[in-house]
């Protein structure tokens, strides 16, 4: 990339090309080099139609909490050249019960605040804004319909 930018100058998107670092790890790790990345992909879900006529629009929202129940703030983020984030918000899908995510997100928890942290994951109804009834009209924040969370590390030290 520094060759591109030496060579052509007067192209912009060379200016401000993010470099994502290496998933393996060196052969040689010098001491004390610490690497703490992990990685979850939010594969899919099955949500239940429940008393509606159509299927839900469903959107999940991830965020990290340490052991006191405190979110952990700029830990999350969805990719090299994106500034951190304090949640992460999938993509809605109109109308489908099933969605399919495949989504990717990097959890940086420093070392010290990883033992009793978890991820939690709140499953809301986003109602399509065309076709909102009054009540949905009243509602700041779209209805939640599941919560979820897990562990990052267990009780014998070992990590999700």
């Amino acid at each position: 990339i520094n060759m591109l930018r030496q060579e052509h100058p007067h192209y912009l998107p060379f200016k401000e090309v993010p470099v994502a670092p290496r998933l393996d790890l060196a052969e040689v790790i010098v001491p004390g080099y610490v690497r703490n990345d992990l990685y979850v992909t939010l594969l899919g879900a099955e949500v239940s139609r429940g008393s509606k006529m159509s299927d839900r629009n469903v959107e999940v929202t991830v965020r990290a909490y340490d052991n006191n129940n405190k979110q952990l703030m700029g830990v999350l983020s969805a990719g090299v050249g994106k500034e951190n984030l304090q949640e992460y918000r999938t993509v809605t899908y109109h109308h489908e019960n099933r969605p399919r995510w495949l989504e990717t997100v990097k959890v940086a928890i420093p070392i010290n605040q990883f033992k009793g942290a978890h991820l939690r994951f709140t499953f809301r109804h986003s109602p399509d804004f065309c076709h909102r009834s009054m009540n949905e009209v009243k509602e700041k924040n779209p209805r939640i319909i599941a919560l979820a969370f897990v562990n990052l590390m267990q009780s014998n030290g070992t990590t999700l």
